[in-house]
């Protein structure tokens, strides 16, 4: 009798973990690119503008700086946030994901208009998937008055 409890234990204890394995193999979850080791990865071919002294009277605004960007990892890239530290910039990020090899871009809109005479630097944060998963971008000058 004793034997054929523990047969009966170890039996179930067996399908038990088995059938516990076959579920978390099928059901994939949107980080398993990274867990299996195909990391995205950013490289920006311009991360920042210095535009030296500008008279801001002269500019039209609000002007567009576009910063263009490669995925040079192995997964697929996505541009989950973008932050200005400026109400006179505003940003727009592609919506989809950029597959390996393929380029994209961060577009930056800066209204010049009532910028304080003096040295300016803007930032554009862009948080992403790939590590590290935040890059700044950058808008610099000295505004003339």
């Amino acid at each position: 009798m004793k034997r054929i409890l523990t047969a009966l234990t170890l039996l179930v204890c067996l399908m038990a973990t088995g059938c516990g394995e076959g579920r978390r193999k099928e059901s994939a979850k949107p980080g398993d690119a990274l867990e299996a080791g195909r990391l995205p990865a950013i490289e920006f071919e311009l991360k920042k503008y210095t535009l030296g002294d500008i008279r801001t009277d002269t500019i039209a605004s609000p002007r567009l700086f576009v910063f263009p960007f490669t995925n040079t990892g192995e997964g697929e890239l996505q541009i989950l946030e973008c932050h200005t530290n400026c109400k006179c910039l505003t940003v727009e990020k592609p919506k989809g994901a950029i597959k390996p090899g393929e380029k994209g871009e961060i577009r930056a809109w800066f209204d010049f208009s009532g910028q304080p005479g003096g040295g300016f630097r803007k930032s554009v944060s862009v948080i992403t998937n790939a590590e590290p998963p935040l890059r700044a971008l950058y808008i610099e000058g000295k505004a003339l008055d």
